[in-house]
């Protein structure tokens, strides 16, 4: 309560964001060094505190730049093997339905 007798709240808003969800990856399959587009949703905004926080190809973590909430460009690292791509943020992790197959 101010001097004049007002009675200020305040709220906060504890929720957690939703995790990433990855609806495509294209292309579906590259060599190390590919560059992919992650298509999905809840992926944040680089810099924001909810962006995504790592990309894994199979586990192994790759470099990658959130382009909008809905984009995600990565690159296949050295040592990936085929199987799921992850993505990590703060609301929790995401991961394709469809493997991304690695090629020699």
């Amino acid at each position: 309560m101010d001097d004049l007798g007002n009675v200020y709240r305040s709220s906060w808003n504890t929720s957690l964001p939703f995790p990433p969800l990855i609806i495509a990856v294209t292309p579906d399959s590259g060599g190390v060094g590919t560059e992919v587009t992650i298509l999905g949703d809840s992926f944040g905004c680089q810099g924001c505190a909810t962006a995504a926080t790592a990309v894994r190809f199979n586990g192994v973590l790759a470099d990658f730049h959130v382009d909008s909430p809905t984009q995600i460009t990565a690159t296949v690292p050295a040592g990936a093997t085929s199987g799921p791509v992850s993505v990590q943020a703060p609301g929790g992790t995401g991961q394709s339905d469809e493997p991304f197959t690695v090629l020699p």
